[in-house]
């Protein structure tokens, strides 16, 4: 994945910002763009003003005229000119968060949609969840202060200009105060670079430590944590990470605080002695009075206006490289798409063939699969059974599409998946995964999400797949029925284990999908339970194909044929009866599991 590094491309990323934050709201990014354009000039129009109304004050003074007749008009100048001032800021601080809004919602709205298309591969790289991470802190934020930095550069740009202009008919040698603050703006552009380069190399450091916050304030780790008193000691890890952090952003601080308390020192001695040039020319009568009264103002506020264009700068410098990681995410590609000749499936039948399929894991160099061939008929249950990382669950992820095979090739009805868009063929497809959701929402919702579309607000449909999965019992002890909230972290009520498992095996057969893959669809529950599946299972799956991952061996025995896998390939597939037969791998499985459940039973009953 190729970096967009701001040194290359801070001009893009600024062009980019912008054109996101016009789109998003172009009324308000038009408001802020002036607001800044008037904030710009209107301290040196209060300079000017101040200064006409000091001048206007000292010639009355000398008239020995109290009128006020020649001053109201600089009064009312000054006033208004402050009175603008305050309400930009106010006008530009109710700008900046409206469109901070705005952009919060398209942003994060963009991330996740852009997300949902990424590939399964992507997530299942520990690289890509620093890179999320990094890309969550830069969203609108990140890139509303990166524009407003940016649009800060030209106002303040304009106030140094101004500024400059007024102090330039006073003392020409003010001049020589702008190259001053090169240094300083040099040295914060590398700190800022720094800073960001720091800040990164923590990524997996900081979701380690929101790792550690989880397992000491969920409620699925709470449990455990205090039996094994673990507490302490994942506070002790956090405490280290988060000290290292402290102990790093100290050394940064102390160099930025240094830098900044010797560029004002440097830069208030300087304007002081041109202060107290123009202090001797009033007393010599070459300047007036207002001249050293709006010098003092005017080149205070240009010291302030300075340090303001340099912390401009390292900001822009410093969010640059934000907006560059949000800018990655959004351009990170997927590579499971439809062919160029992509053909619609149509009715679909059923039939899956694996022909010679070898599949390797990105940045592995050790094969899953190994050039594995296997046909699933049509309307057929199959089960998978196999040790663990033999290949069982890799093979259904080619089947949805989760990755393409690196060699041979897998089709469905004799059309190679390739060919096919990954929404469609996905759209007549049915899992239940090992690692199942646990949706906090009802448990209508929670069924229906299978087919949220069609079933959504259809509690009865919904209720007719709950009785067919056997939830009835589960349903009828909750207060509100299928529409009660599971789920700790909003509902009152949470299900068991083997009961949240149930209520996924009826999400996935809600789906009138064509096939159903069960990766250990009995792995929460108990001996009872188990039969119950099996006992409805055969309703079921009437009319698809079925593909059930089981360690169990006494689940599989509903299929109709059973493919053992070993080391990425098909060793041996029958029928139950038929494989142990054979007497070879299935059946020496099938006795060992037997033995083992019979010394298991022996123990509990004593």
């Amino acid at each position: 994945m190729k970096r967009l590094h701001p040194r290359d491309s801070l001009r893009e990323n600024a062009r980019w910002a912008l054109a996101t934050t016009w789109e998003t709201n172009c009324v308000l990014t038009g408001a802020l763009i002036g607001l800044q354009v008037v904030q710009g000039v209107l301290p040196a129009g209060q300079a000017l003003a101040t200064r006409g109304l000091i001048n206007a004050a000292v010639v009355q003074v000398r008239a020995r005229n109290a009128g006020l007749g020649p001053i109201v008009p600089w009064l009312l100048l000054t006033f208004l000119v402050t009175l603008a001032e305050g309400l930009c800021r106010l006008l530009q601080d109710f700008t900046s968060r409206r469109l901070e809004d705005d952009l919060n919602l398209e942003l994060n709205g963009a991330l996740l949609t852009h997300a949902a298309g990424l590939d399964v591969s992507f997530f299942e790289d520990p690289a890509s969840e620093d890179l999320l991470y990094l890309a969550r802190q830069s969203t609108a934020r990140s890139l509303l202060r990166f524009v407003g930095s940016n649009l800060s550069l030209f106002s303040n740009l304009l106030q140094m200009v101004s500024l400059l202009a007024v102090l330039v008919t006073i003392e020409p040698m003010v001049l020589l105060l702008t190259p001053v603050a090169l240094p300083y703006a040099l040295f914060q552009w590398r700190l800022s670079e720094t800073r960001h380069q720091l800040e990164t190399s923590r990524a997996t450091k900081r979701r380690w430590t929101q790792y550690f916050v989880s397992a000491l304030t969920e409620a699925s780790w709470v449990q455990e944590v205090k039996i094994f008193d673990l507490a302490s000691l994942l506070i002790g890890k956090f405490r280290a990470i988060m000290t290292e952090f402290r102990d790093q952003d100290y050394g940064l601080l102390i160099r930025s605080v240094r830098a900044a308390m010797l560029f004002s020192s440097f830069a208030t001695a300087a304007l002081l002695m041109l202060f107290a040039r123009v202090a001797l020319r009033v007393l010599r009568g070459t300047s007036t009075l207002g001249d050293l009264a709006i010098f003092g103002v005017a080149s205070g506020r240009l010291r302030s206006t300075l340090e303001n264009q340099i912390n401009a700068v390292a900001i822009i410098r410093e969010e640059a490289l934000n907006v560059s990681d949000l800018r990655q995410l959004l351009a990170a590609p997927t590579s499971i798409v439809a062919g160029a000749g992509t053909r619609a499936l149509g009715q679909v039948r059923g039939e899956i063939d694996f022909d010679k399929v070898t599949f390797t894991y990105p940045g592995s160099t050790d094969p899953v699969l190994r050039d594995l061939s296997l046909t699933i008929r049509a309307g057929e249950t199959l089960a998978l059974v196999g040790q663990n990382g033999s290949g069982k669950s890799t093979l259904t992820k080619l089947i949805a599409r989760f990755y393409d095979p690196t060699g041979g090739c897998v089709r469905l009805d004799g059309q190679d998946l390739r060919d096919l868009d990954p929404d469609e063929l996905r759209s007549h497809l049915s899992f239940v995964f090992q690692h199942f959701g646990r949706y906090e929402a009802t448990v209508a919702d929670n069924i229906g999400y299978g087919d949220w579309r069609r079933l959504l607000g259809r509690n009865d449909l919904i209720g007719q797949i709950a009785t067919e999965a056997g939830l009835d019992a589960v349903i009828r002890s909750l207060p509100d029925g299928v529409g009660s909230i599971i789920g700790r972290k909003f509902g009152r009520f949470d299900l068991s284990d083997g009961q949240w498992q149930r209520v996924a095996v009826a999400r996935a057969f809600a789906r009138l999908a064509s096939i159903v893959i069960l990766d250990e669809p009995s792995s929460n529950l108990d001996p009872i339970a188990e039969r119950e599946l099996a006992s409805h299972f055969r309703m079921l799956v009437k009319g698809r194909t079925a593909i059930i991952i089981s360690h169990r061996l006494s689940t599989v025995r509903i299929a109709d044929r059973i493919a053992v896998i070993q080391h990425g390939r098909i060793v041996e597939i029958g029928a139950h009866d038929e494989l142990l037969k054979n007497d070879g791998h299935y059946a020496h499985m099938y006795y060992d599991t037997s033995s083992l459940d019979r010394r298991a039973r022996t123990v509990l009953s004593r």
